[in-house]
């Protein structure tokens, strides 16, 4: 018996194809240059969902209340790179083995092993245009990292519990 997709069945397959193939894209560009980090694996649709819960209600809440503050860091633009780099791991306190999950684009979330902190901050900063986001494998923390309207004139560290 040859069984016939319904329109609707053919669209879920299509869709997870180019979602694949958007993921594929995406490691491909990082396994070019990546250094400090390795990658444990691309989260699937549902081990990101409460991921993208927190994620939501992060967005939601930093842009429904203007009062919540929270930097918890700033650097200017014009510091070196060095400096930049090393700023940031103080301030969020990464360590070499700790392990995150790591926003990419599009809803795509990796998990990540920090191998050199120094040299994974490094590339996070240079990689998506100076910034960057990290939840913490325990859904308890996001950071945070990169320029925006509060501040023109410094990168921001927000660190936000959840």
């Amino acid at each position: 018996m040859i069984y016939i997709l319904t329109k609707e069945e053919r669209k879920i397959i299509i869709e997870k194809k180019f979602k694949i193939l958007e993921i594929k894209n995406i490691l491909k560009e990082f396994n070019k240059n990546i250094k400090g980090i390795e990658i444990i694996k691309v989260l699937e649709e549902k081990e990101i969902k409460k991921i993208n819960e927190i994620y939501s209600e992060y967005i939601k809440t930093y842009n429904n209340n203007s009062k919540i503050n929270t930097i918890k860091n700033k650097i200017n633009y014009k510091t070196s790179e060095s400096e930049i780099c090393k700023k940031i791991i103080e301030n969020i306190n990464i360590k070499n083995n700790n392990e995150y999950f790591l926003y990419c684009q599009n809803k795509v979330w990796i998990k990540i092993k920090i191998l050199d902190s120094y040299n994974s901050i490094k590339f996070l900063f240079n990689h998506q245009n100076h910034q960057f986001l990290l939840m913490e494998t325990n859904m308890k923390k996001i950071i945070e990292f990169g320029l925006d309207s509060r501040d023109e004139y410094n990168f921001i560290i927000d660190i936000w519990n959840t």
